[in-house]
């Protein structure tokens, strides 16, 4: 069954069939309240109650999402979703969702536009999930999602600090933006995991890397990269970049702002699980 308004509001309200660890449900169920509460009061009224005060949206450029939402007036276009995917850090202060959206322009009528959102969930002391980054990204209409999937947790060697967690993420990235310069489809094949998922504008997401791999090549040019902001969990399994990238092809350059994951995997080392690339307004 397409993914319509209609029917994206009853799944938002029907308990999930699948099978969840404690920590991972407990991500998913914060993503369809925050769902919930979008589609029944409004995407200001939803986001507002459930951004971090330092959360970001893209539009187009990173911003301060509260604030961002707080300068919009009420309106009844808005966005329905549904996970398909989410992780979790094993201190569970730190995870992440995603799966396909339907955007309505009126309460009134049918969906007009449909993609993939990801969000990224952060834990306070207080327990309460908060999104600490979201972005969406447009592509054709989607079949909607039946089950959730949730990442495979394996053991992980010795424990490291939150701060040598950090300082490993920073260069991992350092050495992946330096990677991409030489080619991007061979900084990818060399940093991103297994099951990597790209993100592009217009496409369906691609998940594994032969798949990342066809789908990068289709935005040649030269590749720059800045990394603005780095977060890692308390357990140093998982973080994540927001960023910038300048594609320069037949002398012409665009930005677009980029939001990566990063895992340790079961041998120590970092590798990037989820690649969002969201276009500039230029």
């Amino acid at each position: 069954m397409p993914f319509s308004t209609s029917s994206a509001i009853a799944i938002l309200l029907a308990a999930s069939g699948t099978s969840l660890s404690p920590d991972v449900a407990s991500v998913v169920n914060a993503d369809r309240a925050f769902a919930r509460a979008s589609a029944e009061k409004g995407m200001r009224a939803g986001f507002l109650s459930y951004l971090a005060d330092d959360g970001v949206l893209f539009r187009p450029e990173p911003v301060n999402g509260k604030k961002w939402y707080r300068a919009q007036a009420v309106s009844t276009a808005g966005f329905v979703w549904e996970p398909e995917f989410a992780d979790v850090s094993a201190s569970n202060d730190l995870g992440y969702t995603t799966g396909p959206f339907a955007n309505r322009p009126d309460s009134t009528v049918q969906a007009n536009a449909f993609g993939h959102y990801v969000c990224i969930w952060r834990r306070g002391a207080d327990r309460e999930w908060k999104v600490a980054v979201a972005n969406a990204l447009a592509h054709a209409r989607v079949e909607r999602p039946k089950s959730i999937v949730a990442a495979t947790r394996a053991a992980l060697p010795e424990g490291v600090t939150q701060q040598e967690a950090l300082a490993a993420i920073q260069q991992e990235e350092r050495d992946f933006v330096e990677a991409v310069t030489r080619g991007v489809e061979d900084a990818f094949d060399t940093f991103a995991s297994e099951d990597v998922r790209i993100y592009r504008v217009g496409e369906l997401p691609a998940v594994g890397r032969e798949n990342a791999r066809a789908l990068l090549a289709k935005r040649s040019g030269e590749h720059h990269l800045q990394t603005t902001s780095t977060e890692v969990s308390r357990a140093g399994d998982l973080g994540f970049t927001v960023g910038r990238c300048d594609v320069t092809y037949h002398e012409k350059t665009s930005t677009s702002y980029t939001l990566r994951i990063w895992k340790r995997m079961p041998d120590g080392a970092w590798k990037i699980v989820l690649d969002l690339d969201s276009p500039g307004s230029d």
